[in-house]
């Protein structure tokens, strides 16, 4: 389907809505009779809870009846974008030429329930994706199809395998209660080796990446920045591909009391570079005593590698 990238630009000042984006769905599914809002068949991108509520309020028209369709087109949507953005605000929207919404009622689907089960278990895991295998649907009855349904709480996140209740009626005291089954994988962002290291080896940042892995049956966490993993060396030898759990890692130090080390000090300009003798233990960043081993003075200095470091 043909789709036209249009800008809604009213100023450009406002940087905080010009760095966001949204991408208008050619079709969309909804289950209630309401009116369309803008969030109801958008994909978003950078949007603050700020942002997200300000969208919301963006009605586009009337939602279809269940079992109808309703289409608008690119410039009825950029046209309501357009007088619900604030005053100054800019952000760029890829709309299609033609946008159908249909209601097809509160169906139970695979989609509905991943969805619906991803949301509750995000308390855990903001940043995790959650993907539901050999889900088993129940059996509904053709005078339930197309009610309203719910998950059934407490609903706690599982190790593999789980069996949530579902409750399908019109109204609390209508309902009837089926059970869906299926199996969770939970994957996560976790720093990964690009490439075999022995046992030792310090880490730099181009021997690692961050990947999407599964951990769902993982007992142990792993670093969530390249900050974490700075100056870090393995505990044991790692393959390629292998995750960089914390087991794996340990933070050496990178000086001993009584060892000679670089000092080095100045500016882009100019630097001037003598021993020191380190007063204490410590790792990389950490501030230090350093003693002039010629006139005997104590000084503090801030640890950058293995016997080196640097007065500030």
């Amino acid at each position: 389907m043909r789709c036209v990238l249009l800008f809604v630009l009213i100023l450009v000042s406002n940087t905080g809505w010009a760095s966001s984006g949204i991408v208008v769905r050619a079709y969309s599914k909804v289950q209630e009779v309401k009116p369309i809002t803008l969030v109801d068949i958008s994909d978003t991108r950078n949007i603050s809870e700020q942002q997200r509520e300000r969208l919301e309020k963006i009605v586009i028209g009337q939602g279809p009846k269940q079992g109808e369709q309703v289409q608008f087109s690119s410039d009825q949507i950029a046209r309501s974008i357009r007088m619900g953005l604030p005053k100054g605000a800019s952000m760029p929207m890829k709309i299609p030429t033609k946008i159908v919404v249909e209601n097809r009622g509160y169906e139970l689907t695979k989609e509905a329930i991943t969805e619906s089960l991803s949301q509750k278990w995000k308390a855990d895991c903001a940043s995790c994706r959650y993907i539901i295998h050999n889900v088993s649907l129940p059996i509904v009855g053709k005078e339930r199809m197309g009610q309203k349904w719910r998950i059934v709480e407490p609903v706690r996140k599982p190790k593999t395998t789980f069996s949530v209740q579902v409750a399908i009626g019109s109204t609390a005291g209508d309902e009837q209660y089926f059970w869906v089954t299926g199996r969770l994988e939970v994957q996560r962002q976790v720093p990964v080796a690009v490439r075999a290291m022995p046992i030792g080896y310090q880490l730099k940042k181009e021997d690692m990446r961050f990947d999407f892995k599964d951990v769902t049956l993982a007992t142990d966490s792993a670093p969530e920045s390249e900050g974490q993993l700075a100056g870090m060396a393995l505990r044991r030898a790692v393959a390629v591909g292998d995750i960089l759990w914390h087991g794996s890692l340990v933070r050496p130090k990178a000086l001993r009391r009584g060892q000679t080390v670089k000092v080095t000090s100045g500016s882009k300009d100019w630097q001037v570079t003598i021993l020191g003798v380190a007063e204490q233990d410590a790792y990389v960043g950490e501030v230090v005593r350093i003693k002039n081993p010629q006139s005997k003075k104590i000084f503090l200095a801030e640890v950058l590698g293995p016997n080196e470091v640097v007065v500030k």
